[in-house]
């Protein structure tokens, strides 16, 4: 008994190992919103690009990391002006529905709503 007991845990530790983060996925904007951001996708590995209505390329480029259990920080340089960076975060939530949905906030203010796409 004690020998399988010492053979399970290392499998519970894998099993329970680094698993995406509820921010990943593709984001596609519910509401037209002052930014004209369209659609966010956050990669697995720590990338992430936001779209507008503007242009069919991405507007912004973004490095990100997890903030919270729920929440991420994207760090993200503008395509036309990849000098200055600005800070984002990405704060995901299930909705009634159990529908993942997420708020895009800038400099304290949610700018742009989101749901997320199934078909990824």
């Amino acid at each position: 008994m004690l020998k399988l007991k010492y053979s399970i845990l290392p499998a519970l530790f894998l099993l329970s190992g680094c698993g995406p983060h509820p921010g990943t996925g593709i984001w596609q904007a519910n509401a037209i919103n002052e930014y004209n951001f369209t659609k966010i996708e956050v990669h697995f590995k720590p990338e992430a690009v936001i779209y507008t209505t503007i242009k069919a390329t991405p507007k912004l480029y973004c490095g990100w990391s997890a903030a919270s259990k729920q929440n991420i920080e994207l760090e993200c340089m503008r395509t036309a002006d990849k000098e200055q960076v600005e800070r984002y975060y990405l704060n995901t939530h299930t909705n009634k529905d159990n529908k993942q949905t997420a708020e895009l906030i800038f400099e304290e203010k949610v700018i742009a709503t989101f749901d997320q796409l199934i078909d990824q």
